[in-house]
């Protein structure tokens, strides 16, 4: 009974995952091609189903999809999460 409710849990925290990063890869996308109305469209069918994207949120979508694969790669080595760190921190 225990594996059955955690399987249950896991594919609905995969389905919620899987359907808020769709809408943030849309609304990223819309907003680097300059679509401003559909960028406002999708943030409000995604409201409507209950992601709410702040527009740090944008911004970090905007960024994670402007850079290439090589980019993102060398924005998550060790010493480059070292230094966002201490930034985030003010170390």
């Amino acid at each position: 009974m225990e594996r059955i409710q955690d399987d249950i849990l896991t594919r609905e925290t995969e389905a919620y995952r899987n359907s808020r990063e769709s809408y943030r890869r849309q609304i990223a996308l819309a907003s680097i091609e300059g679509r401003g109305s559909d960028v406002q469209r999708l943030m409000q069918r995604a409201a409507s189903s209950g992601f709410i994207f702040t527009p740090r949120d944008v911004r970090s979508a905007v960024e994670a999809f402007s850079l290439t694969g090589g980019e993102r790669r060398e924005k998550r080595t060790p010493k480059a999460l070292r230094t966002e760190f201490e930034t985030f921190f003010d170390l």
